[in-house]
């Protein structure tokens, strides 16, 4: 889904979500001052919302990029907001869904991505609870998704499995023990 045109302000506000796991209302609070580009960090905001997350964020290289060109934009004021002062974007959101044919997507399942794209890339659980602020690992399970991408790479793992044990000669079928025979 790309934001452009009317709507290309959204488009480091939906980088940010996704890449930060932040919720809306602390994203678009964030100053300038938050921010360290040379070193690529985040200072995540204090509030009940954000108790028990680091209190930085390493920035990827995507987010750092959008930043960057905020900055270059900015009145370079440490205490204007990073975003503009938007205080919300659901008519902009809702005008980029429906144009890119995107139904049922929410600006706070931009955090669920955040929470799937920490478990595809094999972050340790504990670090990802904490990066998202979930204190209860069943919580944070629902945040992880599986979609049709995840659901092929499993189909795929599996493919190779069955084919490394046709090639062993073993059916991978339990004796009714748990134990494959």
């Amino acid at each position: 889904m790309i934001a452009s045109g009317k709507s290309a302000h959204l488009r480091p506000i939906l980088i940010a979500l996704r890449d930060t796991g932040l919720r809306k209302g602390a994203l678009l609070s964030l100053t300038w001052r938050a921010v360290d580009l040379e070193n690529g960090f985040l200072e995540i905001p204090k509030g009940k919302a954000n108790k028990g997350r680091p209190k930085v964020i390493a920035m990827t290289v995507r987010l750092n990029a959008e930043l960057t060109a905020l900055w270059r934009k900015s009145d370079k004021n440490q205490e204007s907001p990073i975003f503009g002062g938007i205080k919300d974007f659901k008519k902009a959101y809702a005008a980029v869904c429906r144009r890119a044919g995107v139904m049922d997507l929410h600006a706070h399942d931009w955090r669920h991505g955040f929470a799937t794209d920490l478990m595809e890339a094999n972050v340790d659980e504990q670090l990802a609870m904490k990066a998202t602020s979930h204190s209860n690992v069943e919580t944070h399970h629902i945040y992880r998704n599986i979609d049709k991408r995840l659901a092929k790479i499993i189909a795929e793992s599996l493919n190779k499995l069955h084919a490394a044990r046709e090639k062993t000669g073993s059916d991978g079928v339990t004796d009714g023990t748990g134990f494959v025979s």
